[in-house]
């Protein structure tokens, strides 16, 4: 079943099957929006080596807002009147629904990718200022980098159990 427009928390699960696809979320915003955050959690992050690669694509009711290709598994996107996330366009923030779009460059066999999209207000836990944001993008990347190790570590192990 999909998520109504006025939904604003999304969950799915990808399969191989779902690599070069454009999967559209719909978010109906209110005219009093000062702000809209995406904010986008995936895992794996890497299969057997190899990394998931999921973007979004954002489009307000009347114009493409941006688009981030970005690396790692925790995606947090703002867009406000005067200022954006890079690769986002900042501006007014028209009332009406607004297309966020999960682009899936790669989704590796082997492992279901799930994935939490979250559009405005931000969930709890998540960062709200820029700083903030690129903060916890620090975190996660961090984090990718350590889950990247043991994925290593465990594929390395496999193959030498298996000799």
């Amino acid at each position: 079943m999909m998520p109504g427009p006025t939904e604003r928390h999304f969950r799915g699960t990808l399969t191989e099957r779902d690599v070069k696809r454009h999967i559209a979320h719909v978010v109906h915003l209110a005219a009093a929006a000062s702000r809209v955050t995406v904010l986008l959690n995936f895992a794996p992050a890497m299969v057997v080596g190899h990394r998931n690669m999921i973007c979004l694509t954002i489009f307000d009711p009347f114009r493409f807002r941006g688009a981030g290709h970005r690396h790692g598994d925790r995606h947090a996107v703002e867009i406000r009147p005067a200022a954006a996330t890079p690769g986002y366009l900042p501006g007014p923030l028209p009332a009406g629904n607004w297309v966020v779009q999960l682009d899936t460059h790669m989704v590796m066999p082997g492992a279901a990718c799930r994935y939490e999209l979250a559009v405005a207000p931000p969930p709890r836990g998540w960062p709200a200022a820029p700083t903030a944001l690129a903060d916890s993008l620090q975190v996660a990347a961090s984090q990718t980098a350590k889950r990247t190790r043991e994925v290593a570590r465990t594929a390395a192990a496999e193959r030498r159990g298996s000799d």
